[in-house]
């Protein structure tokens, strides 16, 4: 039963991939690279729990190991796997914050003043902005809980007022929609099935989609999607004569894998003339695209099926 569970799950997690590669809404492709990242250690999950303790499968690995199941083992496995998977997760969270807290301090009050703005125009609360003292461009999102927004002097000193305020609504749409987490929901997803080629895709569709959610609120905000299609390629072009900022639960404006290229040509394509026009004031920032309830009752579904099929065997 295990056996056929791990094919039906690995194939619902190849197909879930292939379809977040084609889904054309953002949100659609998040929740559904989430999906394909979830099937496998979910399902197996339920299914080692369900079976163990009513069948002792042989270890065919192990002959003299009469105790051992291979409901067990499948189980200890997933289990140490995730384990270690959070243990690298909070490593990252570590390594992050001893960076950024070395350098940190308050925005000019002028720079937090507009993200203030922005924030109260989507209905959410304030966020901090903080300035981080380095020639890297670096633009993110950071924290868990109570998420901020950083900046590289860099940033500050060579983008103009536009693109500045543009990065300002994208790095904003991340804070106020809760990203970092289901960035780091979905990297300990990948970790704990490193040994599976599709989730390292899976997780690279879930960062693209938030950026693409991201970018579609900051244009719905200023109203200017060359101004970030700008932005991102100042910071692009800057980060190729640089070592990569280590992300962590981190963000990045223009983090490798977000499909940089495909992001400023769907900025600066015809659906985005539109955008140019109306009024600034009239234009919130979109949170869309959250892990909204759908995907978890969908997950919650599927769980509970495996229960009923693993009871009946």
């Amino acid at each position: 039963m295990l056996l056929s569970t791990a094919i039906v799950a690995a194939l619902v997690g190849i197909a879930g991939v292939h379809l977040a590669h084609r889904a054309k809404n953002p949100a659609t492709r998040v929740h559904l690279a989430l999906w394909s990242l979830a099937v496998i250690p979910v399902s197996l999950s339920v299914c080692a729990l369900s079976l163990s303790g009513r069948f002792s499968v042989g270890n065919p690995f192990c002959d003299d190991c009469p105790t051992g199941t291979l409901a067990s083992l499948v189980f200890s496995f997933g289990a140490t796997a995730l384990s270690l998977a959070l243990l690298v997760g909070l490593l990252r969270i570590a390594l992050l914050t001893h960076i950024l807290r070395r350098g940190l301090f308050p925005a000019p009050a002028h720079l937090q003043g507009r993200a203030d703005d922005l924030a109260r125009r989507a209905g959410g609360r304030e966020v901090p902005v903080l300035l981080f003292g380095s020639e890297m461009p670096v633009a993110c999102t950071w924290g868990l809980v109570g998420p901020r927004v950083v900046l590289s002097t860099w940033m500050v000193e060579n983008l103009d007022m536009e693109e500045l305020e543009a990065v300002l609504a994208h790095e904003l749409a991340h804070a106020l929609g809760r990203d970092c987490p289901t960035i780091w929901l979905a990297t300990l997803l990948r970790d704990a099935t490193f040994y599976l080629p599709w989730a390292w895709q899976a997780r690279r569709a879930v960062i693209t989609g938030k950026e693409l959610l991201a970018d579609d609120a900051a244009v719905a905000a200023t109203g200017r999607p060359v101004a970030l299609a700008s932005a991102i390629a100042k910071v692009w072009q800057r980060s190729l004569l640089e070592p990569p900022f280590p992300a962590g639960t981190a963000l990045q404006l223009s983090e490798a894998g977000s499909g940089l290229q495909m992001r400023i040509e769907r900025l600066l394509g015809p659906e985005a003339a539109g955008n140019e026009r109306g009024s600034e004031a009239s234009r919130p920032v979109s949170t869309t695209g959250r892990f909204g309830p759908a995907a978890p009752a969908q997950l919650l579904v599927f769980s509970l099926a495996l229960v009923a099929v693993c009871s009946l065997v």
